[in-house]
């Protein structure tokens, strides 16, 4: 999102979502779309670059489209969220699940078609955690000497000087993303059950975090046009991000996941799994 209000209008998916078509990618509009899930369980982001208004819409999991006999592709998300005091000790533990981000013009399942119709080049990875739907606080955890990085940094300065929409924003470089490997046979997919590609970091809860618990969850990917090649995609700046998964945990009231409480000073870790079946 480039500067301005955030602007999304999104529904719920549950656990899996069904891609009987993948969309076309238009850039260079990217958007935010959310969608979330189903089962939890807990023991005890000026505004954000690249994103903007779009219409989501969802399949719920299991459902076809129609009559007959349907086939296709799930994608589906599970989320290991972690958050320790200072000294080290662990607070609060929660898992769930959520699916595909899913638009008619910047979700998830239009960016899988824009990668697969050659229509952008894949880049750098962020996990974003805020405060809320529409957030005024967030930690942003990207891949290191990235354009993900690149802008959060930008984004940050901003913040600083009381420009936007944002409270308060974190950047930590620390992201890692481990997927399947290519070898002589082909590309290998790691599982016996089906690709699976895992994102793994971390982030400080900065001073000025200004609430009590994080409400909403997802994952970026920084996209080039087709000209670009993975690696200068990587690190190019004038490039957009695009939502892939994301999960709103507005609380049970709201139909929603519970919020996850921290605190400043806290470290948040996060690991999400994507896997395709």
């Amino acid at each position: 999102m480039k500067n301005g209000k955030h602007g999304v209008i999104a529904k719920i998916a549950g656990p899996g979502l069904v891609l009987a078509a993948l969309l076309a990618l238009v850039l260079p509009n990217p958007a935010i779309c959310r969608a979330q899930a189903g089962t939890v369980s807990s023991t005890t982001p000026a505004s954000r670059p690249a994103l903007a208004t779009a219409e989501a819409s969802a399949q719920p999991a299991g459902q076809s489209p129609g009559k007959g006999h349907h086939e296709g592709i799930t994608v589906h998300g599970h989320w290991t969220i972690e958050v320790r005091n200072p000294d080290g000790k662990l607070v609060t533990h929660r898992e769930f699940e959520n699916s595909l981000a899913s638009g008619s013009v910047n979700g998830g399942a239009a960016l899988l078609g824009g990668l697969l119709g050659r229509v952008v080049t894949a880049g750098s990875w962020q996990v974003a955690l805020t405060d809320q739907y529409l957030p005024s606080n967030e930690l942003q955890i990207n891949e290191a000497n990235s354009s993900a990085s690149a802008a959060c940094a930008s984004l940050l300065t901003r913040v600083q000087a009381g420009n936007g929409d944002l409270t308060s924003l974190s950047c930590s470089n620390n992201l890692t993303v481990a997927g399947p490997q290519l070898g002589p046979g082909g590309i290998s997919s790691g599982s016996l059950v089906g690709l699976t590609v895992t994102f793994q970091g971390r982030g400080v809860v900065p001073a000025n975090f200004a609430a009590a618990s994080i409400g909403f969850v997802g994952t970026y990917i920084y996209m080039c046009a087709a000209s670009d090649s993975p690696t200068a995609c990587f690190t190019d700046t004038a490039n957009a991000n695009n939502p892939f998964t994301a999960a709103k945990l507005d609380g049970p009231a709201n139909g929603d996941l519970p919020p996850v409480p921290v605190s400043p000073g806290q470290t948040v870790s996060v690991t999400v799994m994507i896997s395709f079946q």
